[in-house]
């Protein structure tokens, strides 16, 4: 596991105002031979959570998952 990712902090919106973040990190399963993505946070700021912000970003992002032969997305409710 040297030199593998272990986990990637998204920022979501532009740098001057930015609307939320999303912290993952990544878990190799050596057994049956493919990675898993735990989101660990995920966090819109209140005034533009009603604009479906998070169903797009979990769409990109799905996208870039398969790029990473990442098969399974774990997400937390708190």
């Amino acid at each position: 596991m040297k030199g593998s990712l272990l986990g990637v902090i998204y920022w979501v919106g532009s740098r001057r105002t930015p609307v939320g973040y999303l912290v993952t990190a990544f878990q190799k399963h050596v057994e049956v031979g493919y990675s898993t993505k735990s989101i660990n946070k995920f966090f819109i700021r209140l005034n533009v959570g009603r604009r479906d912000v998070g169903g797009n970003i979990l769409a990109v992002l799905s996208r870039s998952f398969e790029d990473l032969d990442i098969r399974v997305v774990k997400l937390d409710v708190d």
